[in-house]
């Protein structure tokens, strides 16, 4: 990878594939908390499931994104809003009793 991809600009495909994959993980969170509260589903299967929806859509997106530039723009995202959510206590379906800040780490990698 030359370090010049990382100052070319997105193209309109990039930021439409950019909200569609914030879409899907932030999807993803409401519905496992959701399926925490509802169907009392074990906080530790639902936080799995966001990892494994997120995991996969991270391993895909160099394929898709022709910029790296909007992937680090969504991983700083989510690293802001990982962080906010465990400070507010915004998801406990996903949490549970873990006190762990893995989630916010999850988009650095």
């Amino acid at each position: 990878m030359d370090w010049n991809e990382f100052f070319t600009a997105p193209g309109a495909h990039d930021y439409v594939l950019a909200l569609g994959a914030s879409f899907l993980i932030i999807l993803s969170i409401v519905i496992s908390n959701l399926m925490g509260k509802f169907f009392k589903i074990p906080a530790e299967f639902s936080r799995k499931f966001v990892h494994v929806l997120a995991g996969v859509l991270a391993s895909f997106a160099p394929i898709y994104f022709k910029s790296p530039l909007l992937l680090l723009i969504i991983a700083g995202f989510f690293l802001i809003f990982n962080f906010w959510a465990i400070k507010r206590n915004l998801f406990p379906g996903l949490h549970g009793n873990r006190h762990s800040y893995g989630i916010v780490y999850f988009p650095l990698t």
